[in-house]
C-alpha cells in the first residue's frame, strides 16, 4: 500500500520502497512532505516517517512539530 495516497501498488507497477514503506514511483505520491516537490530520482532525507526534499524543509518539518507540542 502506497504510504502517500493509501491505494494499492500492484505487482507489476514500479513502486518505491524504503525500509517498511511504500509509494507509487511517480511525482504525485513520492513527494517531500512539506512542499511537495517530486522526490522521483532526487536526493532526499527523513526524519518521523516523512520523506523530504532538503535541510530548509526539515527544519520547517521540526518548526512545524515544535508548535504543535510534538517532542522533537
Amino acid at each position: 500500500v502506497c504510504k502517500t495516497c493509501n491505494e494499492y501498488i500492484n505487482p507489476g507497477d514500479q513502486r518505491l520502497s524504503l525500509d517498511n514503506d511504500h509509494w507509487h514511483a511517480n511525482e504525485d505520491c513520492f513527494c517531500c512532505g512539506v512542499c511537495g516537490k517530486s522526490l522521483v530520482g532526487a536526493k532526499m532525507t527523513r526524519k518521523d516517517g516523512y520523506i523530504l526534499c532538503s535541510s530548509t524543509c526539515k527544519v520547517k518539518l521540526l518548526e512545524s512539530m515544535v508548535k504543535r507540542g510534538v517532542v522533537v
